[in-house]
């Protein structure tokens, strides 16, 4: 989604592919592995909501809503109760 901001560093390339990797070493057991890919994800997601905080003070209505979510998404712990599970359907 590109709204006319340029970030520092995006991680798009590698960020697809670290969430592949996460299904495929959740699915052969190995979540040690599957623990670091994604503790670097959620590394990468405060790397670039940082980003966009310091480059949009003011964000329109839309833009709001997506950091909000990407907020809760990055501090959120397993043992939460409301966990947020896909950006695209929130519930």
């Amino acid at each position: 989604m590109n709204r006319g901001v340029k970030l520092r560093q995006t991680y798009r390339r590698v960020a697809k592919k670290a969430v592949i990797m996460v299904g495929r070493y959740a699915h052969a057991k190995q979540f040690r592995r599957m623990r670091n890919r994604l503790r670097k994800l959620r590394t990468w997601l405060g790397r670039v909501f940082r980003d966009l905080r310091r480059k949009v003070p003011r964000p329109d209505f839309s833009v709001s809503e997506l950091l909000r979510l990407c907020e809760l998404l990055h501090a959120q712990q397993s043992t939460d109760k409301k966990k947020l599970y896909s950006l695209h359907e929130p519930a």
